[in-house]
């Protein structure tokens, strides 16, 4: 029998963009191990039922908060609610994403570029700054960003994603550095298509 050296029973979880795609398989995954979570997306009745589902099928305890991460209010507030309820952040997924293609980055508006940029990382850093600021407190925490092969190796016809995918890397980068010393770990994934 292997035994397993992280355990997620009763840590605290948010996970951002949990709605749909990884979110919402992460959330799935994190209520089998009996994690209790946040889920935080734009799409409130999916958010709401999918922790309903979880709850009655785990018995863990879910939060949805609808909360767009481009708004650094929200993001603020999304992590209040959160601490009052769980007093905690044990753990922190970075997930919210979006993409806009154009036919080449001439094309690429600034609309496209600023809503792509402000969800994909400002709204990581957002979300991450308030987080980190109650981990620090508790000597203890993980974060995990999502990023994307693209981050690594740039999309044609993605200038906004690819740039802030890579903008995500060099956000883990920095935050593993300085967050070490108060037990923090800094990971990013880099998934392909999904």
């Amino acid at each position: 029998m292997t035994k397993n050296i992280f355990s997620i029973k009763n840590k605290v979880t948010l996970i951002t963009g949990a709605s749909s795609g990884i979110g919402e398989s992460l959330a799935k995954l994190f209520a089998e191990e009996k994690s209790h979570l946040v889920l935080l997306a734009r799409r409130w009745e999916r958010i709401r039922s999918l922790s309903a589902a979880l709850e009655a099928s785990y018995g863990v305890k879910c939060l949805p908060i609808s909360c767009d991460v481009a708004d650094e209010q929200q993001a603020i507030e999304a992590v209040q609610k959160a601490v009052q309820v769980f007093g905690r952040i044990d753990i922190l997924i970075n997930n919210a994403g979006i993409t806009a293609k154009s036919e080449d980055v001439t094309s690429h508006s600034t609309e496209q570029w600023d809503s792509v940029l402000s969800t994909n990382l400002d709204g990581a850093f957002y979300v991450s700054r308030e987080a980190v600021k109650i981990m620090k407190e508790n000597q203890y925490g993980k974060i995990i960003n999502i990023s994307s092969v693209c981050g690594l190796m740039g999309l044609a016809n993605q200038v906004g994603y690819a740039a802030s995918k890579s903008g995500m890397i060099g956000l883990t980068r920095a935050m593993a550095v300085e967050l070490g010393k108060y037990n923090i770990t800094v990971n990013a994934i880099a998934p392909g298509y999904i």
